[in-house]
């Protein structure tokens, strides 16, 4: 006969499930996880509109009174599909006081209105309700369609706000929620930077930012560029761009004056080192920044000269070029993570000076040689006047051979290295399609006009290949 779990190894099974299916049916597992799970009562505080109205009040009822999450998935696309989860929210609605994250994943933007909108009209019609504040909001649509950001047609008093506000292709939001939000992520919007700037000025509690910056429109003139006056975010300490051009992203840091900043995390897809390094000329080196992460994917862009490509160039004044080392001297940094950037050894050497950098990783950087790199270890180990290197991460670059691993390894309490020759044997150099990179996925009438043609560089190409290639390993697919 098995012998049983212990209850405090069962209940430790149980505090890491958050999905409401896998609640249900780890309480058919056995009498004894049945009779433990139906009396823990974490277990039950998610609300899946997928397991009905019917479930969704046996859940609130067993979570106790415990703060509840609430999931509304939605897949249909006919007009009437809409009223299969309206049951589903009346029942949540009658436990409105104890939401604590809201979730709505829908086919379309008017799904994720009405079902705003749903929760407005209860809220309205109980003169005695509070407004909702929730830890987390989160509204998606899969729709194709885009336009500028705008208020809902209909909602004019948004039932909550949220401290973390998640708007994944919603083109449209409600002032109030600008108001408590600590942490907003814009996700497949393709914002321009004058629109991120708007709902930056409205949010003063704004502590994480994660966002793109779309390239700005043709018509885009020098005045209008002037005319963003620079601004200060004293409480933003993170930010993160997902993916962006230089243009946008050197207007970004001159108008957001940052003093607070401490976390950034910058994809830039640039055509030189010298454009990345004017964009973030612009970046305040006052700030106390501690952890800097900068992916650079080059691109080779030809483009036919035109009267709105010149026009375009001019609004967006650049300074003299600056060194790569010039640009990453922030005084306060510790964590410093380069992702082909095309660092040589020359930018390396300029950063022996930095005083508290303990940790570096380096990923696609085919620029350094191992001599620089080991020269830039001993460098900090025999300066007083800086912190020696505690962590080095090295990934696919081309010239740092496994025999260099070896030596530096003695350099580092902690390293860890994976070398360029070292693939998963799959070969996907030269079987995977640099036609379906996603580079050139990611490229938009937005990013560059008709006229213009973009290369995937040899380095972006093998870092595709590569990551393709792991995860093909790692989930055990067969090679391409």
């Amino acid at each position: 006969m098995p012998r049983q779990l212990a209850n405090e190894l069962m209940l430790l099974v149980l505090s890491h499930i958050e999905d409401a299916v896998t609640a249900r049916n780890v309480s058919h597992v056995s009498s004894a996880f049945r009779k433990l799970a139906l009396s823990y009562s974490y277990l039950w505080t998610t609300l899946d509109s997928r397991l009905g109205a019917i479930a969704a009040l046996v859940y609130a009822t067993r979570s106790s009174n415990h703060p509840l999450n609430i999931l509304v998935h939605h897949r249909g696309t006919e007009p009437g599909s809409f009223t299969t989860i309206e049951p589903f929210l009346d029942a949540t609605l009658a436990h409105w006081s104890r939401w604590s994250r809201f979730t709505v994943d829908a086919s379309s933007l008017q799904v994720v209105e009405n079902t705003t909108e749903g929760c407005a009209r209860v809220f309205l019609s109980d003169p005695n309700a509070d407004l909702r504040i929730l830890e987390q909001v989160c509204l998606k649509a899969n729709s194709q369609w885009r336009a500028p950001l705008q208020k809902y047609r209909e909602l004019r008093c948004p039932p909550f706000v949220a401290r973390h506000l998640v708007l994944d292709g919603i083109t449209s939001f409600e002032q109030p929620w600008l108001a408590v939000v600590e942490k907003l992520e814009l996700r497949n919007l393709g914002l321009v930077v004058g629109q991120v700037l708007t709902l930056v000025r409205q949010a003063p509690r704004l502590h994480h930012l994660i966002t793109s910056l779309a390239d700005p429109p043709q018509h885009l003139t020098r005045n209008r560029v002037q005319d963003l006056s620079p601004f200060q975010v004293t409480s933003l300490v993170s930010l993160v761009i997902e993916g962006t051009s230089p243009d946008p992203l050197a207007v970004l840091f001159k108008a957001m004056v940052m003093p607070n900043l401490r976390d950034l995390d910058v994809t830039c897809h640039a055509s030189s080192q010298d454009e990345l390094a004017r964009a973030f000329s612009h970046c305040s080196r006052d700030a106390p920044l501690d952890c800097l992460r900068v992916k650079y994917v080059h691109r080779t862009v030809k483009v036919v000269a035109s009267r709105k490509r010149r026009k375009r160039a001019a609004a967006f004044p650049v300074p003299s070029p600056a060194s790569w080392s010039e640009t990453l001297a922030f005084p306060s940094l510790r964590s410093l993570t380069l992702e082909g950037t095309r660092t040589d050894d020359a930018a390396l050497a300029g950063l022996v000076t930095l005083p508290r950098l303990d940790t570096l990783a380096l990923y696609f950087e085919d620029e350094l040689s191992p001599t620089a790199l080991a020269h830039f270890l001993r460098s900090r180990l025999n300066d007083p006047q800086v912190c020696a290197l505690r962590e080095l991460k090295v990934a696919w670059c081309q010239h740092l051979t496994p025999s260099t691993a070896a030596a530096v390894t003695l350099l580092v309490p902690r390293c860890s290295w994976l070398a360029a020759e070292e693939d998963d044997g799959d070969n996907d150099d030269s079987d995977f399609d640099a036609g379906s990179t996603s580079d050139q996925d990611e490229t938009s009438s937005s990013d560059l006009d008709a006229n213009s043609v973009v290369e995937s560089s040899p380095t972006t190409l093998r870092r595709e290949a590569y990551y393709v290639g792991v995860v093909r390993k790692l989930n055990g697919a067969a090679p391409i």
